[in-house]
């Protein structure tokens, strides 16, 4: 009796339990999709609730049990991602856009949507006072040239939008004989130097060999001069990116130009040899963040790199992953 008590009182926990879940389903297209799982994450929970195949026209479909409204994660990977709010038995519907996650199309998700319209409202509103904020920077420092409290601020403008505005301070403070003028004044210089339509200034460095190449000796190739280290994560991940380009167009005249901040030889040829990118040429002084080229370029963080066209001139600045392929497919044509 006991037994069969114990049974049903299990039974009726069950039930009481499954009582109030619902179902949700999230489906929909993945746009420019080179993916083939999805996955919905319970963000709180930190678990995984339901994965799928994308299948070959970008489709899926998933399905989940909920009792309640909460945060779930919609993802193709750990860092491309949409964030849910579903409330139970909503049927979601997300057109997921890979290459920019906060412009994909919701519907049928009151809460999701008002995240998505909310977030860019404020992202929005953001951008209208960093535009307020840069204003009053470019005016304050216009109107106050010679002032050594202009440079505090100058961080706050970047570099290539506002390098007129730079070059006003940079002028006015040329004569005075402080170390963090002086370097903001070097800094600007520099930059100016490396700025869209300048020519490259020259490099010579030596190569794993002991050789010398100068960058100018690539005259007639497109050139991308590239700043990186062995020790650098950032520029190891991009190392696929470079044999590729490099693979791809090298045939119709574009080749690299690396120059390492390492100040190991032995870890500066490894690296070169295990991301296999000794089809072109590599130079470095060995004086880590002292490397005169780097100085020159005004690098002041890797990876960086400035691709050249056939006369030596800059067209274009730190470019990684799809942004480099995009434009040598623009110079090239394929």
């Amino acid at each position: 009796m006991k037994k069969i008590f114990f049974i049903t009182l299990l039974a009726i926990i069950s039930i009481a339990t499954s009582y109030g879940q619902e179902s949700i389903t999230v489906k929909g297209q993945v746009i420019d999709n080179s993916y083939t799982k999805i996955y919905l994450d319970n963000i709180l929970a930190e678990k995984e609730v339901a994965q799928t195949t994308i299948d070959d026209d970008g489709f899926y479909e998933l399905k989940a049990e909920i009792d309640e409204a909460d945060y779930f994660k919609l993802r193709v990977d750990n860092e491309t991602y949409i964030l849910l709010v579903i409330e139970p038995g909503e049927n979601v519907n997300v057109e997921f856009n890979i290459d920019t996650p906060e412009d994909s199309k919701i519907t049928g998700s009151v809460g999701s949507i008002l995240y998505q319209k909310t977030n860019k409202d404020i992202v929005s509103i953001d951008e209208r006072i960093a535009k307020e904020k840069n204003d009053y920077y470019v005016k304050m420092i216009e109107k106050n040239p010679t002032s050594i409290a202009c440079v505090i601020y100058s961080d706050e403008l970047d570099m290539a939008e506002y390098i007129e505005t730079h070059q006003k301070l940079a002028e006015g403070l040329r004569d005075i004989d402080l170390e963090y003028v002086q370097n903001y004044v070097e800094k600007v210089d520099a930059y100016a130097k490396t700025g869209i339509g300048a020519v490259a200034q020259e490099i010579n460095q030596p190569t794993p060999d002991g050789d010398f190449v100068k960058l100018s000796s690539f005259r007639g190739e497109y050139v991308l001069v590239d700043f990186w280290a062995a020790w650098c994560g950032p520029c190891r991940r991009e190392s696929p990116t470079l044999v590729s380009a490099y693979n791809k167009y090298n045939k119709d005249g574009f080749t690299i130009y690396s120059i390492s901040l390492d100040e190991s030889k032995s870890d500066w040829t490894a690296a070169i040899k295990k991301d296999k990118m000794g089809a072109w040429t590599h130079v470095s002084d060995l004086k880590g963040w002292s490397c005169e080229p780097a100085g020159k370029y005004g690098v002041s963080s890797i990876p960086a790199n400035f691709l050249l066209d056939k006369e030596g001139k800059i067209i274009a600045k730190d470019l990684r992953g799809a942004a480099l392929e995009a434009k040598l497919k623009e110079i090239f044509k394929h």
